[in-house]
């Protein structure tokens, strides 16, 4: 941002009238224009608002048609203003300068004057806006500001978005955000991912799938054909209709669907061997569909397969929305030796063109609620873009799910989009201070803690990793008792505050989460959350009461889920439950050894502990880096023994379908029993069509039979091999994930 502020202002302002100069605005008058527009009309309502909560005083608004006067607040372009070079501001820059008495506030013609009218309230008078909450107002009886004052500031990223906990239009404009609506900004007609809404699978592909992906010598529905001109005259057609229903929306996203399978046939080969990236095809095919509509601009994606960039120059009305998604967390991605691609990608596409927007990302997204140290990359993350010249920037926080300090995440970046070159630590700590109160030094304590072991590790941190992944390291079970006692500190701090201490309180459920989930890794090891009394295995009362605390403390300040597609507090606490419930009476496969056919696959073994998983009692959740056994293999065979011939009359497996991990529900499994384990007799079969739904979901298949003697038990699993032609990954290999594996002991 370009900022222009004198010295005799910032300190004038800082001392609040402890300076020799200063104006006292209690009987000033607010000025807007005859004709002021919506916003210029709104800034100046705004004032009197927050101005009156501050001190009392009640200032008139009246038209620049009235006589004017030395004590004047002019809010907008009103008659009164000398300056005749106002193109500097663009749509959102502003200026607040006092000129003698007089005090004015103008600025670009979308927002500035209410821009400036918020800094103002926020930088000179202290009012803060932390979250959707009303705003913090100090109470003063004076109006006092110092003179003389000129502070100028110009905007480098001229449109702003986050994406974080739900907000209202009022912290959208204090923070100089562009208005969005669930994630589907207001400015795009269409936002990401488009080709499926433009060329819709389940109306095309049946009768025509050439319009699709030629993927390892097949046809299927991941991505169009783009070199295919049956489908640009589709896609422009419908494209064209969402035009003329909402003329208004400026860009119009013409982009990739979510996954890695573009098209590889002979003709889009050829195009992307030219433009030596699979960038070609999809610029190439951008180009000609920005030609058809020269008045709008065409948004497309450089991501995933499309972000190395091609040699084909974007149109002048094509915007690339180029995505750090791969970006680790850990470092900079200016200095960052992994990120060395990333940037060569990024720099090439800043040579093609001016027209990018980048979508960038803090935070968790496996796991939200996680212990997540990545504050200190933020500030300079966003000053490499925008020495590269990306103008149009998304911060994608935790959306409206909630996540680990999801309040300031949300606040600072929506802080450094304004403003990339502010005093970062000083930002936070204002709002640690003010939105914690007492306990706000001691919750900084406890976030540069968590950045001080990460760093001492070593250990790289990205956006998908899972708390178990630091288990031995900063989020070791030590580690995370420390960062308890410090918290323990910051609710004493806040005691008789219920607000504050609902507030503080909430900083520690990450830390108790990593704690559950870390538990579930040895559940009778000595941090699990098993004991043994009375020769039965039981689970500890204080662990209840942590999981209880999580899922309230989350509901209580909106959390809507625990990772990022999926666990809402409510569900995650019941898989939790059920996982906790030992299936140990009458499990007669209960600590027995297991063996399969196949070995598991390598990367798929939560802490190598391999089939021993399956009956060691507990179950797994949607989480599925505990308890859950991956098999790349279509058919997988599970035997057990019992040790002695016993009575059984049930047999049950639960799987775990995740769409995103490529792990889809078996298509059968069948159960077989053998009193000698060499001849094995069928006692049940069930059958499961795969479908796309759920997108997570935990599955138990059931066997039940008229009792009989078994010593050996077999469970074979069918599953898919490839992942199926409407899936992200079509042709790719699939999986299944199994657990725990229960035969009940019949009595007679």
């Amino acid at each position: 941002m370009k900022t222009k502020l004198s010295l005799i202002g910032v300190l004038a302002s800082l001392l609040l009238g402890a300076c020799s100069k200063s104006i006292v605005l209690n009987d000033y008058v607010i000025v807007k224009p005859a004709a002021a527009t919506a916003t210029e009309a709104k800034a100046a309502s705004e004032l009197q608002k927050y101005l009156f909560e501050i001190s009392g005083a009640e200032l008139p608004v009246v038209s620049d048609t009235a006589p004017p006067t030395d004590r004047e607040i002019l809010i907008g372009i009103t008659n009164r203003l000398r300056d005749d070079s106002l193109a500097r501001f663009g749509e959102d820059g502003f200026v607040i300068r006092t000129d003698g008495k007089r005090l004015a506030i103008y600025g670009g013609p979308r927002h500035g004057a209410l821009y400036g009218v918020y800094t103002l309230l926020e930088k000179y008078f202290g009012c803060r806006k932390y979250t959707a909450e009303p705003v913090a107002v100090p109470h003063t009886a004076k109006l006092r500001i110092g003179v003389p004052l000129d502070d100028e500031q110009i905007p480098q990223i001229t449109s702003r978005y986050t994406y974080t906990m739900p907000y209202d239009s009022l912290y959208l404009d204090w923070h100089k955000l562009n208005h969005e609506l669930d994630c589907r900004i207001s400015e795009f007609g269409l936002f990401v991912h488009t080709f499926n809404t433009l060329l819709p699978p389940e109306k095309y592909y049946a009768q025509h799938p050439e319009y699709y992906a030629m993927v390892k010598g097949r046809r299927v529905a991941t991505q169009p054909c783009l070199s295919n001109p049956q489908v640009l005259e589709i896609v422009c057609d419908e494209l064209s209709r969402r035009i003329a229903a909402n003329p208004e929306a400026k860009y119009w996203s013409v982009s990739a669907n979510d996954n890695y399978g573009y098209c590889t046939c002979p003709e889009c080969a050829k195009i992307d061997a030219e433009e030596e990236s699979p960038a070609g095809s999809v610029v190439r095919f951008a180009n000609k569909v920005a030609a058809r509509f020269p008045n709008k601009t065409i948004s497309t994606l450089g991501y995933l397969y499309s972000r190395k960039a091609p040699k084909t120059k974007p149109a002048p009305n094509v915007n690339i929305m180029f995505c750090s998604i791969e970006c680790d967390r850990h470092m900079p991605i200016a200095d960052d030796p992994g990120s060395a691609d990333f940037r060569r990608d990024m720099e090439a596409w800043a040579a093609l063109t001016d027209n990018i927007f980048v979508w960038d990302y803090c935070g968790s997204f496996k796991e939200l609620q996680m212990p997540t140290p990545g504050f200190g990359v933020m500030q300079s993350n966003i000053q490499y873009f925008v020495r590269n010249g990306v103008k149009i920037f998304f911060e994608q926080c935790s959306g409206p799910m909630g996540s680990e300090f999801h309040q300031l995440r949300g606040y600072l970046a929506a802080k450094l989009l304004w403003d990339p070159e502010l005093d970062f630590d000083a930002t936070m700590n204002d709002f640690l201070n003010g939105y914690y109160g007492a306990a706000g030094p001691i919750i900084r304590e406890y976030i540069d803690l968590l950045r001080q072991n990460r760093e001492a590790s070593g250990e790289p941190f990205g956006i998908f990793n899972y708390t178990t992944d630091f288990a031995g390291s900063w989020l070791a079970p030590d580690k995370l008792r420390g960062y308890l006692a410090i918290l323990d500190r910051a609710e004493a701090a806040v005691a008789g505050d219920t607000t504050l201490l609902r507030r503080v309180h909430y900083t520690r459920q990450p830390v108790q989460f990593a704690q559950l989930e870390l538990s579930r890794t040895d559940p009778y090891g000595p941090e699990g959350y098993l004991e043994e009394v009375g020769g039965h295995w039981q689970v500890k009362r204080e662990w209840l009461d942590k999981l209880h605390d999580f899922v309230t403390s989350c509901k209580l300040n909106g959390v809507k889920n625990v990772c990022e597609w999926h666990n809402e507090p409510d569900s995650y606490l019941r898989q939790v439950l059920r996982s906790a419930q030992v299936e140990q009476v009458d499990n007669l496969a209960f600590g027995k050894p297991v063996r399969a056919s196949v070995p598991v696959a390598e990367n798929r073994n939560p802490q190598g502990q391999g089939t021993q998983l399956l009956t060691d009692g507990v179950r797994g959740t949607e989480i599925y880096r505990s308890q859950w056994l991956g098999y790349y293999q279509p058919e997988v065979d599970f035997y057990i023994d019992l040790d002695t011939v016993q009575p059984v009359y049930h047999v049950d497996a639960s799987f775990l379908q995740i769409l995103w991990e490529s792990a889809f529900l078996p298509e059968s499994v069948e159960v077989y029993t053998s009193t000698d384990g060499k001849r094995y007799q069928t006692v049940g079969r069930q059958t499961n069509t795969v479908l796309r739904e759920p997108f997570f979901g935990i599955k138990q298949f059931d066997c039940d039979f008229a009792p009989r003697p078994v010593r050996y038990v077999r469970v074979r699993v069918k599953a898919m091999e490839l992942c199926p032609a409407w899936h992200y990954y079509a042709g790719d290999d699939a999986l299944f994930f199994i657990d725990e594996i229960v035969v009940r002991k019949a009595d007679y």
